[in-house]
Formats: C-alpha cells, structure tokens, sequence
C-alpha cells in the first residue's frame, strides 16, 4: 500500500465523519492522491475534509481547486435527490411501490450526504409492477432500457433524474446462481423521512446483508473501492443494535465469505478508524497478506476495477468457469453456452425498440421505420466497428490460459475461499 493510499483512506473516513484530520505522518504526492480520490470516487468527501483540516499540508491550488468542485458539485447532487425522491413519492401514490437501496440509502449517514458521489440512483420495485413503472417513467420524461433477459435492473435516465437503476430483483441470474448458490433475498423494507421526503428503505438487518453482498458481488466481479467498503461499515455501526446479527452471521458463513469479511472488517478498523464493536465476530482471522493484497487489489483497480477492466472481466469469466466446471456436467454446460451464445447474437441483431431508440430517437414514435433503421445500424454502426477492429469478444476463448496478473487475482480469489 502507497502512502498516499493510507492517508486517503484516513482523509475519507475524517470527511465522512465530519473530523478535523492531522497532517499525514509520512510524505505524500497530493497530486498523486487526488488521482486515487477520483478513481476511488470519494473526492468531495475528501475535499470536505480539507476544508476542515487546513494544516494537512495540502497545496493552496489543489485546495482551491477542490473547494470549487465541491460547492458545484454537492449543489447539483442536492437538487438532483430531491428530485429522485419526489419521483418515487409519485410512483408510491399511482401504487408502485419503490425502495430505497444501497448508497442512495448509506449517504443519509455522512457528515454531507451530497457529498457521496454516485453513478445513479438504485430503487427496487415489485417484479408485477415491471411495466407500469416504465410506461409511469417513460411519461415523466426518462429513457427507459428495460431489463434485459437474465439481468436484475433496467436503466431509466435524463438529465433532471440522471440514471436511476430500477431493481425487479436483488442479483442477476448468473450472480445468484454462482456467486450466492442460488440464494434471493428476503425482503423487507420500512419507511422513514429523508429530507423532508417519506421514502422507503430495507429494514435494517435485509439493509445489512444486502449491502455485504453487494460488496462481494464486486469484489468477485471487478473489484470494489473505498466508497462502497464505507457504505458497508457505515451501515453495520449506525444500526448496530437494530441489526439481527445472528442471521446476518449465519448468511455469511453459509455462503463461505467469513474470511473475506474478516480481512475486510479488519481493514476498516486499521485505516478507517472504526471501532472493533461495530462488527459482528465471524470465527476467522484476517492475515496481515491478504490485507495488503485486497488494499493493493482496490487501489490498483481504481473504481470498480475499472483501470484493470479487461483483466477484471476475463477473470470473472474464469470464475465462473470454476463455478460451472464443478457443478454442472459438460452437456448442461454446453446447453448454457449455446443459448448465451443465441441470445446474444438476437440481442445484437433485433435490439428492443428502446435499445434501438439511443442512436435512432425517432423510433419510439415512428415504430414503422424500426426495420429501416436496423439495416441502417447494421451496415452503418456494426459495419464501422468491424472495419476499425473495435467488436471484440466478450468472453474468453476455452484455451487461453490466465495471465500474471490474472492469476494474481484468482489467487486472491482462492485465498479468500469465494472460488
């Protein structure tokens, strides 16, 4: 771990909390730091901690320039929240019941809630209410891409909502199938008043499990980031005596993660700060290796994995493969390949009218021309991307066999017990 990445994980946690931070201890690259803030996603947060902290020693014009972007920036989270949380006070009066998840939820427990940067805004809905929301959606203005066969949220976006992932269920098929061992989640939700709004929220223990898994999922996946560790430990410690900690115990080590939280759990107690009692025990020891190689995982990553994006997804494919090579038999696993395999070819052939009405708006309401417009997409749009030796596979050929850094990664994997 960088001195930059241990003092940026101090500097976040002060500015979650609200607390003046002492200067760092060892030298620091400030520009090299707020590089790993931004990659991170935490640099308002890390900018209202220098607000408050003036002797950290960061550099006037760095300062300066983070003070403006937090002014700008928070202002239009704070209007664009409010926003979401009317649009889904609506739903709930037409009769679409929404609820509040992950980060949108979290962010009520930061020093500065608009201060957490976020991609979009998650609500989960009843799987019957599917259509009803987007055609309710669709009339207040937003695009909507329906969930896709297999996927567990469609994407509803426009400028005044920006992207608001509509959840119909907790994972993806291929998540819970291999990641979860085929576990849902039971859910159960409450209502409580967010900034003069009454939205609705899973109950604390569903809150809690949910959120646990949702880091799991990315650490699996892609990798996760300081943003999404917090929101975890966030949650565990502001509702640690409404949380029925014997089954949320009892889901981790069903599903064989207790190593992975031990390490996590300890992370966050040497670097955030966090006090042991906040964590529930797990009967497992983190090790002080894979501390270093889950923190040196996330800071090489970046957000979400996405600096090692190519690497991260061929290993989520090897992953799976693991998964499928030890509980299914080579035919159902054929099976599974070819209709994959289908799909895809359908899905890039015959897009849905709303995928289709991205790069040709006027489909949506001339759906005659949705024929014409396909050819021009696949001689024009498909036919470029061809020619420039920009459509490639999006999996990994069976042979091939992990790189370094591939392998690296599926060893950490395995030393967590998830593969």
């Amino acid at each position: 771990m960088t001195n930059e990445m241990k003092y940026l994980f101090y500097l976040f946690a002060c500015g979650v909390a609200g607390e003046m931070a002492d200067p760092p201890s060892e030298s620091v690259d400030w520009e090299k730091l707020i590089k790993l803030a931004r990659e991170q996603t935490v640099t308002l947060t890390v900018a209202s901690a220098l607000k408050n902290s003036p002797d950290t020693g960061c550099p006037s014009n760095i300062r300066t320039a983070l003070y403006s972007e937090l002014i700008g920036t928070a202002l239009k989270r704070k209007i664009r929240q409010d926003k979401v949380f009317s649009l889904m006070e609506k739903m709930e009066k037409r009769g679409i019941h929404c609820v509040l998840l992950k980060g949108a939820d979290v962010a009520r427990y930061y020093n500065m809630p608009e201060c957490r940067i976020s991609a979009d805004t998650d609500i989960l809905i009843r799987e019957e209410d599917e259509q009803r929301a987007y055609e309710f959606l669709r009339k207040e203005g937003l695009n909507v891409e329906p969930c896709a066969e297999g996927e567990n949220h469609a994407n509803c976006r426009n400028a005044e909502y920006g992207l608001i992932e509509l959840h119909l269920r907790a994972w993806s098929d291929e998540v819970k199938k291999y990641t979860f061992k085929g576990n849902g989640l039971n859910i159960k939700d409450r209502q409580i008043e967010i900034d003069g709004h009454s939205v609705y929220v899973l109950e604390p223990t569903t809150a809690a499990i949910f959120l646990t898994l949702h880091l799991v999922k990315h650490f699996v996946y892609s990798g996760i980031n300081l943003r999404i560790l917090m929101d975890m430990v966030l949650y565990l410690k502001n509702n640690k005596d409404k949380i029925d900690f014997d089954c949320y115990t009892s889901v981790i080590r069903d599903l064989h993660y207790t190593n992975l939280l031990a390490n996590l759990f300890e992370i966050s107690v040497r670097y955030f700060g966090c006090d042991r009692s906040v964590f529930p025990s797990l009967d497992a020891d983190a090790k002080d290796s894979e501390i270093e190689a889950i923190i040196d995982d996330t800071e090489q990553g970046g957000w979400m994995g996405m600096n090692k994006e190519s690497e991260r997804w061929n290993v989520w494919v090897y992953y799976l493969r693991e998964k499928k090579l030890s509980e299914n038999s080579s035919i159902s696993r054929a099976f599974a390949y070819i209709k994959r395999m289908f799909s895809r070819i359908r899905e890039a052939l015959f897009p849905s009218v709303e995928r289709l009405s991205k790069n040709y708006p006027d489909v949506k309401r001339k759906k005659w021309k949705y024929p014409f417009y396909l050819i021009h997409r696949l001689i024009f749009r498909v036919g470029k991307r061809v020619v420039a030796g920009k459509l490639e596979e999006s999996t990994v050929p069976e042979d091939r066999l992990p790189n370094k850094n591939e392998r690296k990664r599926l060893d950490l994997l395995r030393d967590m017990n998830v593969i």
